[in-house]
């Protein structure tokens, strides 16, 4: 009888144990998943805090044609600045124009004689970068140039420039100039010029 007791009391006390043990590692894995979560939620929170401040600067134009008794066009383009780009055209960082209406405007990139028409300009930036910016009219219209995006360059001091009659106007998201513009292809009048932060 005394020997049935024994027995029955190292069962039991087996099994008391494989019980604690099953608990331990239920609470161990859980622990261990807690902490999986938290560190895969803490790396994209790192993840993303890069991708956000290492986002290319640039500012993303909407170019308004206003043609009298409309329909009104707009193209946009962009003009972004990486360091690793260069004033020539850089495969994978600037992008042609389709050309495909009767009134553009484009960013004439290239280092040769031969420019590219280009809607995504990207060049590295300096103060008192000059970007020159071509138009082909349809007709005498007057024309907008909206910027709607600026991630990195809201602190910048940025021109238009129309160096054929000496004036500068300036632009922001809340500040849009508008020019008449000529008949026929104004090429070498007007550049976007960056003169920096404000300080």
């Amino acid at each position: 009888m005394k020997i049935k007791i024994i027995i029955s009391a190292i069962i039991l006390s087996m099994a008391f144990t494989q019980c604690a043990s099953e608990e331990v590692l239920k609470t161990e894995v859980e622990t261990s998943e807690a902490e999986l979560v938290k560190k895969d939620n803490t790396e994209w929170a790192v993840i993303n805090a890069n991708l956000e401040r290492n986002s290319t600067p640039h500012i993303r134009i909407n170019v308004i044609f206003e043609k009298p008794g409309g329909p009104w066009f707009v193209r946009q383009v962009v003009q972004a600045f990486r360091p690793e780009t260069t004033d020539c055209f850089d495969r994978g960082h600037d992008a042609s124009s389709p050309l495909d209406a009767s009134s553009e405007m484009w960013f004439p990139v290239g280092c040769e004689q031969l420019k590219i028409p280009c809607v995504i300009s990207t060049t590295n930036l300096t103060i008192g970068k000059v970007i020159p910016i071509t138009f082909d009219m349809e007709a005498n219209w007057n024309v907008q140039l909206d910027i709607i995006e600026d991630p990195g360059m809201e602190n910048h001091n940025i021109l238009l420039w129309d160096r054929t009659n000496g004036i500068s106007y300036s632009m922001d998201i809340n500040k849009t100039p508008r020019i008449n513009l000529k008949k026929g292809v104004n090429e070498g009048n007007f550049f976007l010029v960056f003169r920096g932060e404000f300080e």
